[in-house]
């Protein structure tokens, strides 16, 4: 799903696992985390939803 993500324009937010780092440049297409920390993915999730404007940019990229 992450590539399909990154091809939609919506930036990616996922464990650091193998797939999910294929499909995203951490903090240029989206957030990667460590695998398990449950805190952090949920962090990044909310600070997309509290900077919309980070949507488009990150999504966008991600599309190049």
């Amino acid at each position: 799903m992450p590539l399909e993500a990154a091809a939609s324009g919506v930036p990616v937010v996922g464990y650091r696992a193998t797939g999910t780092v294929d499909a995203a440049l951490p903090d240029e297409t989206g957030f990667l985390v460590p695998v398990g920390d449950i805190a952090a993915l949920a962090d990044f999730l909310r600070r997309l939803l509290d900077a919309p404007d980070l949507n488009p940019l990150m999504g966008g990229a991600g599309r190049q």
